[in-house]
């Protein structure tokens, strides 16, 4: 059942939130992140913040909410303090998670605070 969405446009048998069970769920979350992190033969994969930022777009309606919601924060806390580099090229260390934008955290770059909330047009492109 890990393909199969809550808004019913999964596969094999197109069930819904209610007819899923709850394990699935889970697995379905993990394995959409795991693809999208790994790299493959024809593309690189996508930094965490992209995944989380693809979940907060389009994940609320295909995901369990309160599923993805913690899968998010509880992973989002893990990079707490790592080092990434911005789409603009800054190198930063990530310095606050915002529970509303777990996409979107807050990065100090040298001694400039980036709000990634407040700046749609940068993304953490990756972690290092």
């Amino acid at each position: 059942q890990h393909h199969e969405r809550c808004d019913g446009k999964g596969y094999p048998n197109k069930l819904t939130a209610g007819e899923i069970e709850p394990f699935a769920k889970i697995v379905a979350i993990a394995d959409v992140y795991e693809a999208a992190t790994a790299p493959r033969i024809y593309r690189k994969g996508l930094s965490p913040f992209e995944v989380f930022e693809m979940f907060e777009k389009e994940g609320l309606q295909k995901y369990d909410t309160h599923i993805v919601m913690t899968f998010m924060e509880k992973l989002a806390d893990t990079y707490m303090l790592n080092r990434v580099r911005l789409s603009n090229d800054m190198i930063g260390k990530i310095v606050f998670i915002n529970k509303q934008a777990v996409a979107r955290p807050v990065v100090k770059c040298g001694e400039q605070f980036v709000d990634l909330s407040k700046e749609p047009d940068i993304t953490i492109a990756e972690i290092i």
